[in-house]
């Protein structure tokens, strides 16, 4: 991998150490020169090694000491299986609020089934209100 790719990852790793409990020091024996971060998860224990130019990213990770819990053991295909895992059990965050697709969704088909001079006046009303009513939502005027 190139620099800027570990850069990457290391960027994606910090975010997942601030996450789960973690720690990170230097402490694969085989390659002294790395610091590891070791990332307690629900899913099983992650580590991954991190260059020296990318521990700025992970200051607010401690550091390994006697009580943190050593490497278990596990494979680079066992830890990318925890974190697909751990990826599927995570629920994802709606973009927007379910509400807002709902109220939105309810302005277009009012414009749509009511476009005539007269009721279209009125169904323009309500779905201004509707489309208002969204914006509030998003903005936590709940």
């Amino acid at each position: 991998m190139t620099d800027t790719v570990y850069r990457e990852r290391a960027h994606l790793v910090a975010h997942l150490a601030a996450l789960y409990p973690s720690h990170i020091g230097r402490t694969d024996t085989d390659e002294p020169e790395w610091s590891v971060v070791t990332i307690e998860t629900p899913t099983g224990q992650m580590c991954w090694h991190i260059s020296d130019d990318d521990l700025d990213l992970f200051t607010h990770v401690q550091p390994t000491n006697r009580i943190c819990r050593a490497w278990d053991g596990h494979t680079t295909d066992e830890k990318y299986g925890r974190l697909r895992t751990l990826t599927v059990q995570t629920k994802p965050v709606p973009l927007i609020d379910p509400r807002t697709s709902a109220y939105l969704q309810a302005a277009e088909d009012v414009d749509r089934e009511y476009p005539g001079p007269i009721l279209g006046f009125v169904a323009r009303g309500v779905a201004q209100f509707l489309r208002r009513r969204a914006i509030e939502i998003e903005q936590g005027n709940r």
